[in-house]
């Protein structure tokens, strides 16, 4: 039994880039002209993934439906690879131009005739195009807009959403590149978790400045010299060369400050030390922070480059200064 269908529903195949016909160029004329072959792909949430061409001239069609986790590029990809089979049993020396509205999947092919290490697929795809022009077969690879009322394209389409349903189940070995994303989504899910139950009882100063993770570290987007990255990273994190760190190494008889006899940590340097009382209350008014709003500091911390993280920066730094 034959893989090739024929689409019901009477569709006409009729280009609507006939309508511009004589002022297109040499080339483009020569593609109309050409056997034109429509492939497509559709990936229902990376779960039912189907992938189909049609042949307006014979009105016949093929869909297939993917077996395996693999990425919308790698689907348009199988479906290129299966049009081009296709082309080879037809045995007739015409030129083919095979239409796809998949920008990425042309762009991969273009690359793995360089030194770029592309798909199994896409050199399968370049062999077997390079086998039939040997045999003075043209098949040539041709990118069209999707959507814009191409009546092959917009079949194709149609029948590659029906394939992840209803197509010839097509087992395909994923390339490691389809799984790449799934294991830094699960590394990064294991991440998280550990952060939040390390949190419970660990870093929870930490934790209510930063609640969630970032992928990528602000100080990367610091436009800030050491001084003050050091500083921002101490007050973000609670470990601040105080007496109440230095007491915890031993280095200090007691925890407290000299000056005001209280536990000298992070929270006493931003919101109680006497030393940097005047820079406090001007930050306070020029950025009209409440002082009695437990947690200001934290949210301005939760924003590392802000001009008021910048300048909380610079008060605390004068503060260690007069210790």
């Amino acid at each position: 039994m034959s893989p090739f269908t024929t689409p019901t529903g009477g569709y006409g195949v009729v280009d609507i880039l006939d309508r511009h016909y004589t002022a297109m160029t040499a080339t483009t004329r020569q593609l109309l002209q050409s056997y034109k072959i429509y492939t497509d792909a559709s990936s229902d949430n990376d779960i039912n993934i189907g992938a189909a061409f049609f042949d307006p001239q014979l009105n016949i069609s093929m869909k297939l439906k993917i077996n395996s986790k693999v990425s919308i590029m790698c689907a348009e990809l199988i479906a290129i690879s299966e049009a081009v089979s296709y082309i080879a049993s037809l045995n007739h020396k015409y030129q083919y131009v095979i239409l796809t509205d998949s920008k990425s999947a042309l762009q991969h092919l273009a690359r793995c005739t360089s030194n770029f290490r592309g798909t199994p697929i896409a050199y399968s795809i370049l062999k077997s195009i390079d086998s039939l022009t040997k045999k003075n077969v043209t098949v040539v690879l041709q990118w069209i807009p999707a959507h814009i009322g191409l009546v092959g394209n917009e079949v194709v389409d149609r029948l590659a959403k029906e394939a992840s349903s209803d197509g010839i189940l097509r087992r395909y070995l994923p390339f490691f590149a389809d799984f790449l994303y799934k294991v830094k989504e699960r590394c990064d899910t294991l991440w998280k978790e550990y952060f939040n139950e390390r949190s419970l009882t660990k870093a929870i100063w930490y934790k209510t400045i930063q609640p969630n993770l970032s992928r990528s570290s602000w100080v990367d987007k610091a436009n800030m010299g050491r001084t003050d990255i050091v500083t921002a990273l101490r007050l973000r994190s609670g470990h601040i060369p105080m007496n109440s760190f230095a007491f915890l190494m031993g280095k200090v008889e007691s925890p407290n400050c000299v000056e005001c006899g209280q536990i000298e940590d992070v929270v006493h340097i931003l919101v109680e030390c006497v030393r940097i009382e005047a820079e406090r209350v001007n930050f306070c008014n020029k950025y009209n922070v409440n002082r009695l709003d437990i947690g200001f500091c934290n949210s301005i911390l939760a924003s590392p480059l802000s001009e008021e993280a910048r300048i909380l920066y610079k008060i605390v730094q004068v503060g260690l200064k007069r210790r």
